[in-house]
Parts: C-alpha cells; sequence; structure tokens
C-alpha cells in the first residue's frame, strides 16, 4: 500500500507492517515497523533509525505520512491490530488486550521530538497511563501497528 508520489516522498504503512518511502524517481526505501528504534527532525530532515543504521529524507519531498490507525484522547475507541489483540484508549489509558495468554504483547509511545515517552510489555493486558503527558501528537507502536495519537 505505498503511496507512490508524483513530485515528492511517500511515507506509509505497508501491508506487511512495513514504512515504504517512495521518492519521485520511484525508488522506494522499506523500513519494518518493529526495526524503527527512533524517528527525529534535524536540519530539515526526517532521521529514521533502525537496526540497521540511520537513513535521512529531505522534509521538504515528504508527501504524506500515513499510520495504520489514528486516535484521539477526546473518544473511546478499540482497534484490531491483529485476529486475537485489541488496543482499546479511555480515559486516560491505553491498553493492549489479547485472547490468550500467550500472546506477548508490546506498547511504545513515542513524542514527535522521537523520544520513548513510556513502553510496557506483558501477556494478556498490558497498559500505559498518558494522564501525565503533555498536549500534543504521539505515535503509539503496539506490537507492529502504529497508530497516530492526538492528546
Amino acid at each position: 500500500m505505498a503511496l507512490l508520489a508524483t513530485a515528492a516522498i511517500g511515507l506509509s504503512a505497508g501491508a506487511k507492517d512495513t514504512i515504504v518511502l517512495t521518492d519521485n524517481s520511484g525508488k522506494t526505501n522499506e523500513m519494518h515497523v518493529g526495526a524503527i528504534e527512533e524517528i527525529t527532525f534535524s536540519n530539515g530532515n526526517i532521521i529514521i533509525t533502525t537496526s540497521n543504521g540511520k537513513k535521512s529524507f529531505p522534509l521538504g519531498d515528504l508527501d504524506n505520512i500515513a499510520f495504520d490507525y489514528m486516535a484521539s484522547s477526546n473518544e473511546d475507541i478499540t482497534i484490531p491490530i491483529e485476529s486475537d489483540v485489541n488496543i482499546s484508549i479511555s480515559g486516560t489509558t491505553i491498553t493492549a488486550e489479547a485472547n490468550s495468554a500467550d500472546k506477548t504483547l508490546n506498547i511504545i509511545a513515542v513524542n514527535t521530538a522521537g523520544m520513548i515517552v513510556a513502553a510496557t510489555k506483558g501477556r494478556e493486558s498490558v497498559s500505559i497511563d498518558f494522564s501525565n503527558w503533555p498536549r500534543g501528537i504521539y505515535i503509539i507502536v503496539a506490537n507492529d501497528k502504529t497508530i497516530k495519537f492526538i492528546r
């Protein structure tokens, strides 16, 4: 599901839990969401750090950023991220729940500065309380799905 931009870079979450960047020449760069350690912005570039190193792309060429899901702290929502895993946002809590105690759950919350503000891992049910977070945009990675979260 890569976004092909005619004169810019497109950034989207792909069907295989990848982020795909496509430039105006048609060249693509794919990165697995689970391998992304940090996304930062510096000197007019978006810098994506993975376990394989850093890649930098000019922000001026960035056309779109697409996430698997979008949510807001103003609404209660449940998102099925896998056949047996749901993410719920209710009140001031983000919760991942699985139908099986054998399922490993991971939630990581990253602010727009690229800093991890919360992370948790467990089985069956894990939660993050965001009541003390400042208002802003966060990227929530739940297992390998990305959620744009507006607080």
